[in-house]
């Protein structure tokens, strides 16, 4: 009886998450690998549940091997069948924004228009858009990279500095007209958490940017029933979406299949999402293995 968690940086919510799944199986062997050493991949193979712990901001920290190895490990682990949290489907969403937003927006989902993905300092002529739009990596996370652009000199100017080996998306930029983003994360399919991320002065709004955030318990019940559709469209069993309400609809801007967490946030919202997180996993390895007991 055993459980494999992958992951590729020294997260205090990952090695949380880990402290709280050994003392709620206690009888199960739980050990975490960290995909930017070199790692045994039929020993995490051997597991009877795998937790994927990588996100898709590791590459702008330096972690590209863990996006690398964790593609091989999930393909190799789906041909032999063994349960994934989050599952195969939900990685490739996570790494891969312009993909997630056109599975949604096919499925009658609102979503920002995507204007299209491209490379590096690659000239934007072939794409129509129009101002504002934001441009951030396809494969990325917790705003690194990520700029809202207003005009034609400021689009000329950025395009210096775009990495030219990074792929891009770019898509129209709606400002909230309440000047906060809604955070909604979701664990077995209900609803867990729900914050408002307020805008910093450069209009995105992201902890790393020193957004407040404040508890959100009046969030309508409809913005919660389509952060639950899109997860399931996703295949996503844990994870979190950025949605941005105005009057008219409701606008899913990202989509995360890795939670992340602090000490700060558990202290400020008297709420621990490693802890109902791990919760989550215990109850699943339980019901798909323990059922005997």
């Amino acid at each position: 009886m055993s459980i494999g968690i992958l992951y590729e940086s020294n997260e205090w919510s990952t090695f949380s998450f880990f402290e709280y799944l050994t003392r709620m199986l206690p009888e199960v062997k739980v050990k975490l690998y960290n995909l930017e050493a070199d790692v045994d991949i039929e020993a995490i193979l051997a597991h009877d549940l795998i937790v994927n712990r990588i996100f898709a901001s590791a590459y702008f920290r330096g972690h590209k091997r863990s996006l690398f190895n964790v593609k091989k490990i999930l393909e190799l682990a789906k041909k032999s069948g063994k349960v994934i949290l989050n599952s195969y489907e939900a990685h490739f969403y996570e790494i891969d924004k312009y993909l997630a937003s056109r599975v949604l927006h096919k499925h009658g989902l609102s979503v920002p228009e995507i204007y299209g993905c491209f490379r590096g300092r690659r000239n934007l002529k072939g794409i129509n858009f129009s101002y504002p739009l934001i441009i951030k990596p396809n494969c990325g996370g917790r705003t690194i990279d990520t700029h809202v652009v207003y005009t034609e000199e400021q689009l000329k100017l950025l395009q210096k500095k775009l990495k030219p080996d990074i792929y891009y998306i770019a898509q129209a930029y709606i400002k909230p007209p309440g000047n906060f983003i809604t955070r909604v994360e979701y664990i077995g399919g209900r609803p867990v958490q729900v914050l408002k991320k307020m805008l910093t002065v450069d209009g995105l709004a992201t902890y790393n940017l020193g957004s407040k955030f404040s508890a959100y318990p009046e969030c309508p019940a409809s913005v919660l029933e389509k952060a639950k559709t899109a997860l399931e469209l996703l295949n996503i069993e844990m994870g979190s979406l950025d949605i941005i309400e105005t009057q008219n609809d409701t606008y899913l801007i990202d989509v995360n299949a890795v939670s992340n967490t602090s000490e700060d946030f558990v202290r400020a919202f008297n709420f621990d999402l490693m802890k109902e997180t791990a919760n989550h996993v215990a109850s699943r390895y339980n019901s798909l293995f323990r059922r005997e007991e």
